[in-house]
């Protein structure tokens, strides 16, 4: 066993000299050590952050690209359905082709009245009287018929009368059709006749 022999002496000068270097490596600590530590946990949610906004723009990118596929998709469906929609100077062309369609399903038409076109919204209406006689199936067909070739009207009224007694199976038929119609300007605006 060793034992000493002279005592050991702290003097001022040394603990000042201890008490500087451990004020040095806490000041070390302090402004290396725990600041590099921090920012290296800063870092590290930042990093996670910035990867989740990374994720979050590339999903919002394919839902945009997505929309904005769907939205060419509509604006050529609607670019289609002007081009087929009626215009108001073809009401005289929508008439005949009744008229042919009524022939067709053997609905014989006494009248057809259109009344003047209406301006409604963006568009016009134009209402048409239709007065006949035929047989019930035979005015289901018309019906059919005109919803084939006619997309672009609505059924007001229709009323279908027959005699209770009378010999003559045909009913008396009136309708009133709503024709939905396109001004001519966009028609011209998007190049079609």
């Amino acid at each position: 066993m060793i034992v000493l022999r002279k005592p050991v002496r702290i003097f001022d000068v040394d603990l000042l000299g201890v008490a500087a270097m451990l004020a040095l490596v806490a000041a070390a600590y302090l402004v290396i050590v725990l600041p590099s530590h921090t920012q290296a946990e800063q870092r590290k949610k930042l990093g996670q952050q910035i990867e989740e906004v990374q994720h979050r723009v590339r999903s919002l990118e394919q839902e945009l690209h997505r929309f904005n596929k769907l939205a060419g998709d509509l604006r050529a469906l609607v670019n289609r359905r002007i081009a087929q929609a009626p215009s108001r100077s073809e009401i005289n062309t929508i008439l005949n082709r009744i008229m042919l369609e009524a022939e067709q399903t053997h609905l014989r038409i006494d009248s057809l009245e259109p009344e003047p076109p209406r301006r409604i919204d963006d568009g016009f209406v134009c209402d048409v009287n239709i007065a006949g006689r035929g047989h019930a199936p035979d005015v289901i067909a018309f019906l059919d018929a005109l919803a084939a070739r006619e997309p672009y009207h609505a059924i007001l009224t229709l009323n279908l009368d027959r005699a209770a007694h009378s010999g003559d199976e045909a009913c008396r038929v009136s309708i009133r059709v709503r024709l939905h119609l396109l001004p001519d300007e966009i028609r011209l605006a998007k190049g079609t006749p």
